[in-house]
């Protein structure tokens, strides 16, 4: 029989537990809600941003690991006495940025105020399933009458004296070891990372319905070759365990499905492997030093704009691997000299530097005049009947360098 009441994933909380995965980072649930569902009961989906109508949010009381399931983590929140009202109908789990990330239904309780005449803590815990996004039952049980902690401590506890913390700190398990305690701040968050649960296949030629043999249908990530298709596009689910590509792929094609975790487990990108790879800005093009990020074909064009070129009357284009080539123009002077300063200093030295009379056809050359240096050098015009210095000459040049 399928489950009454279940706690789900949301759609966000999967992505962000994806993506701390992917960064090695870790996700943080702060805060626990109740709602009362607009007086009615509810059923969770994976596309809950809040709950249906929230009536009460407080910090995550305890969030632990049940001892006869490692797969799930147990959070429980405290419904103080002077709280109430309206009935539990609906649960949620917050992080730190205020997004939704688990999402359950709950057996109706009302939870009274000490003004109605009867009063009382009321603890609520619901269980996650962790290892995958799979719907989980609820464990909880009503009509247990719960204590709070307080209650329990004031009763039964031991009152001792342990030195050191401050106000607002409690004493928590530093270990397994007997009486080993720390001073802790409750309100921190916690964090939780997940493990990703993969199934590979390998595609025939023609095939489009692809049988799960470890995973199932629910949220899942499907891949074909590193490339994520899109589910009602690129394929169609038919069951828990089935599903039908849009089209089929040749023979020996690599899929791969994922749950929890769409991405982490797919690595970088290298020159030895395929995998994910980021596009490069246009400052990284144009540096031409970043050996990580991939170059669009816009991309590319970019990495000779910029600080690699001056498109004016005198300027230059630098090319990726060194090579500069600068060009201008100029005016010989009454001796037949011009003076080139260079628009940009070659690195290391001028190896090519070269002009031509802008007028052609008038019995005129163009020679060098001094050996060209890393910022500068010199051209001479002169006649080619007689070899003399040609005055007044405008000039086309073009140096080559790195």
């Amino acid at each position: 029989m399928a489950a009454t009441y279940y706690t789900l994933l949301t759609n966000i909380g999967q992505a962000k537990i994806a993506n701390a995965i992917a960064l090695g980072q870790t996700v943080a649930w702060t805060h626990m809600a109740v709602g009362d569902g607009n007086g009615n009961p509810t059923t969770p989906t994976q596309t809950q941003t809040a709950l249906v109508r929230e009536t009460y949010r407080a910090l995550i009381n305890q969030l632990t690991v049940d001892p006869d399931n490692p797969n799930y983590m147990v959070a429980e929140m405290i419904i103080p006495t002077n709280v109430g009202g309206w009935s539990v109908n609906e649960v949620g789990i917050f992080d730190a940025d205020g997004d939704l990330i688990a999402v359950a239904n709950f057996p109706a309780t009302y939870k009274p105020q000490l003004a109605e005449g009867s009063g009382r803590d009321l603890v609520v815990r619901i269980v996650i399933q962790v290892s995958n996004a799979s719907v989980v039952t609820l464990k909880i049980d009503p009509a247990i009458v719960l204590a709070s902690q307080k209650w329990v401590a004031d009763q039964y506890v031991k009152k001792i004296t342990v030195a050191g913390g401050t106000t607002g700190q409690v004493l928590a398990k530093s270990s397994n070891a007997n009486e080993a305690f720390a001073w802790v701040d409750p309100t921190a968050a916690v964090s939780v990372l997940v493990d990703a649960k993969p199934e590979r296949q390998t595609l025939a030629d023609l095939q489009t319905v692809v049988n799960l043999a470890v995973l199932t249908t629910q949220a899942l990530a499907v891949y074909i070759e590193g490339v994520r298709l899109i589910e009602t596009i690129d394929y169609t689910v038919n069951s828990a365990t089935q599903f039908t590509l849009a089209r089929s792929y040749p023979g020996g094609s690599r899929i791969h499905m994922y749950q929890n975790d769409p991405t982490s487990v797919i690595a970088d990108a290298s020159e030895a492997q395929r995998g994910f790879v980021q596009l490069a800005t246009t400052a990284e093009a144009q540096a031409l030093l970043n050996d990580a990020h991939a170059l669009t074909p816009k991309k590319l064009a970019d990495a000779f704009k910029g600080g690699n070129q001056s498109l004016v009357t005198s300027g230059y284009q630098k090319l990726p691997g060194g090579l500069i080539i600068q060009y201008g123009t100029g005016t010989t002077n009454g001796s037949g000299n011009l003076a080139i300063t260079f628009p940009v200093a070659f690195p290391v030295a001028c190896r090519s530097l070269v002009g031509s009379p802008i007028a052609p056809g008038q019995g005129v050359a163009v020679r060098l005049s001094s050996v060209p240096t890393p910022t500068a050098g010199g051209l001479q015009t002169f006649s080619t009947g007689t070899g003399n210095a040609q005055s007044n000459t405008e000039v086309y040049w073009q140096a080559i360098g790195y």
